[in-house]
C-alpha cells in the first residue's frame, strides 16, 4: 500500500509495471488534497474559537444575518466523506 506525505488512503491499489505514470500521480494528488483539508478544517476550528472568545469579552455582530453556528470537527470531516 503506497503512504504519501504521511497519509494513508484508505484503500489498497496493487500497480502494475508500467502504468504508474498515472495512477502515482493521481494519488499523491488525493493525498495532498486531503492534507490541504485538514488544514483547513484547523482554520475554522481556530476562527470558531475566536469568536467565541471575542463573544466573551462582550462584542457583538453588527449583522445578525451573518451569524452562522459553529463548527464541528466531526461534522466538517463527515463532509469530507460523503462527497466521494
Amino acid at each position: 500500500m503506497y503512504k504519501l506525505n504521511d497519509v494513508s488512503p484508505q484503500f489498497e491499489l496493487f500497480l502494475l509495471q508500467g502504468k504508474n505514470h498515472l495512477t502515482v500521480p493521481l494519488l499523491a494528488m488525493v493525498c495532498e488534497l486531503s492534507r490541504r483539508q485538514q488544514e483547513l478544517i484547523k482554520v475554522i476550528m481556530t476562527k470558531d474559537k475566536e469568536i467565541d472568545d471575542l463573544k466573551s469579552q462582550g462584542a457583538k455582530h453588527s449583522r445578525s444575518k451573518l451569524q452562522g453556528a459553529k463548527h464541528s470537527r466531526s461534522k466538517l470531516q463527515g463532509a469530507k466523506h460523503s462527497q466521494s
